[in-house]
């Protein structure tokens, strides 16, 4: 279950499909999964937040982690890098980063500025046109996987906007118009080795 927050579990194959059991999603509650197991799949869903596969190629690991507002205030992705050095060597400048579409700046909006923490935030929040707060998470995430270590030519953040574009699910978009709640979800596995 997602908390947007920033706990990150280590999982092994013993953990495989533990989650498809109701009786057993209590047990792990947070944000993030993290493993070095060849052909262990790893799942969450989101909407209009990101969903990031990190990937080391040297030690073979992977992270997936769901970075809301709140889990980029906290710094999901410094805790994941964090936990993957610790756990499997990862060095930050071989990990390779790839996000899910997720909301944009452009439909990312507040009326109002009051309980945003505008100096945490800097210029990744703006008053636009429209005399409304737009929020840039993707821009945010993308300076925050900088600041870790991460090469800039390793990481890439999708453009597609989840709010506008109908072929994702929209957390925002379903409380503007109405419509049903939905999730996507994301995967990523670490193919076994063919060798």
């Amino acid at each position: 279950k997602l908390e947007h927050g920033k706990n990150i579990y280590t999982v092994t194959v013993k953990d495989q499909g533990n989650l498809l059991d109701p009786s057993l999603q209590d047990n792990l509650i947070g944000d993030g999964l993290i493993t070095n197991q060849a052909g262990l799949t790893l799942f969450l869903v989101v909407a209009d937040c990101i969903g990031a596969v990190i990937y080391d190629p040297v030690h073979r690991a992977a992270g997936l982690i769901h970075a809301g507002r709140k889990g980029v205030e906290q710094n999901i992705l410094a805790e994941a890098v964090g936990q993957m050095k610790s756990a499997y060597g990862s060095s930050p400048s071989e990990l390779r980063l790839i996000t899910s579409p997720a909301i944009s700046a452009e439909s990312y909006v507040f009326d109002s500025s009051d309980g945003i923490d505008t100096e945490f935030w800097g210029n990744d929040l703006s008053k636009g046109e429209d005399g409304k707060w737009h929020m840039d998470i993707k821009s945010k995430f993308n300076k925050q996987a900088l600041e870790c270590g991460l090469q800039k030519n390793n990481i890439s953040i999708n453009s597609i906007d989840t709010f506008i574009d109908k072929n994702y699910f929209s957390h925002r978009r379903s409380m503007a118009t109405g419509e049903s709640e939905g999730r996507f979800a994301v995967f990523a596995q670490i193919r076994p080795s063919t060798a």
